[in-house]
């Protein structure tokens, strides 16, 4: 499929146990960047959802701020990794994030 600004992209849809769903796009590109794309598209889903819920919408949570922002999807140096969105220190590359 096509976007609207003329990429290659290839379209999901995930839904949770109320069946509300979220729909992601995933750009031609490279796979660090196409992995960071997904995983703010995922992220945004998850702190909407958490937010619904009555929860702490700060998902991934920063540990080196707690209870103050989530963690950033980023590529640096043609790795995803999540990182700290006001200092810009690495927390942990994409997928290797602990519990």
């Amino acid at each position: 499929m096509v976007n609207r600004f003329g990429q290659e992209v290839v379209n999901a849809m995930f839904l949770n146990q109320k069946r509300h769903g979220q729909g992601i796009q995933v750009p031609e590109g490279d796979w660090p960047h196409q992995l960071a794309n997904i995983a703010d598209q995922i992220q945004e889903w998850a702190v909407e959802e958490l937010w619904d819920q009555g929860r702490p919408a700060t998902w991934p949570e920063c540990p080196f701020h707690p209870a103050s922002h989530p963690l950033e999807p980023v590529v640096v140096a043609g790795t995803a990794l999540w990182r700290c969105p006001k200092t810009a220190e690495p927390v942990a590359a994409l997928g290797e994030l602990g519990s």
